[in-house]
């Protein structure tokens, strides 16, 4: 979907252009938020106001086809685009006909693995990235289980070798694309249940749950079972249908043989 004649965007109102551009210039005084993972366009100027928000996701790039004119307000990093692969620099806006101006403020949305800093030159806004130790975010986390903390030793030592990749270094052993990302997946984790959530797996917690659930369900059948058999010992010339749920007694209809 793209806005066919340029757009205003009011104090109170807002505009979310995913995967989506405007034919035309667009004025920003209230809040545009740009998502997906594709480069987003305007064909004319992009004018933003004292006190307006630009949200963008990591991943995400605004191509402005005229001049991009910022007059203080925000810009708000809300997260990270679905298959990001971590960069240490990424594009955010990129203006044919210059860059004035600067935002006020960097905001940026709950994050546990990721920050980072604005830069700016003569044609583009770009954010310079840091990636955080896997290790001490987790560390820092308090409650969290040894399995998770030793998880996130080893996804930390994955993203050394990543990084060392990226900057060209051989390696015996590439890491390889399919992994790359699934290490920019965990890097989407905005919050911090969400990023213990995603080293419980990693270390194999949720598996040994899910495991033990299952060996409990079985557990309870084999009881159920057995009980019945030793009433049907005390009671041999029944026959019929019967069920229990796990927990209740049994049921069933008998006759004689």
């Amino acid at each position: 979907f793209n806005l066919p004649a340029g757009g205003f965007v009011g104090p109170q109102g807002s505009l979310c252009l995913f995967n989506a551009g405007v034919h035309g210039n667009l004025e920003n005084r209230g809040t545009v938020a740009i998502t997906g993972g594709a480069t987003h366009s305007i064909s004319g100027d992009y004018v933003h106001a004292a006190g307006a928000i630009l949200s963008m996701q990591v991943g995400s790039s605004l191509t402005v086809h005229g001049a991009a004119l910022i007059s203080g307000g925000q810009l708000q990093i809300s997260g990270v685009v679905s298959g990001y692969v971590y960069s240490n620099r990424e594009l955010l806006i990129h203006a044919t006909g210059g860059v004035s101006g600067r935002f006020d403020a960097r905001t940026q949305g709950p994050g546990v693995f990721l920050q980072g800093d604005l830069e700016y030159n003569s044609n583009q806004v770009l954010l310079n990235i840091t990636r955080l130790d896997v290790s001490a975010a987790a560390t820092a986390f308090g409650n969290i289980s040894a399995a998770s903390l030793a998880s996130a030793s080893r996804v930390e030592n994955a993203f050394l070798q990543i990084d060392a990749q990226q900057r060209g270094e051989n390696r015996p052993e590439p890491v390889t694309a399919d992994f790359i990302e699934m290490a920019g997946e965990l890097q989407r984790s905005s919050t911090q249940a969400e990023g213990e959530a995603s080293l419980a797996s990693l270390s194999g917690e949720l598996h040994a749950a899910a495991d033990a659930m299952t060996f409990d369900a079985i557990s309870m059948n084999r009881r159920a079972l057995s009980s019945r058999f030793d009433q049907l010992v005390e009671q041999p010339t029944q026959r019929g249908d019967w069920y229990q749920r796990l927990g209740e007694a049994g049921r069933g209809s008998h006759g004689a043989n």
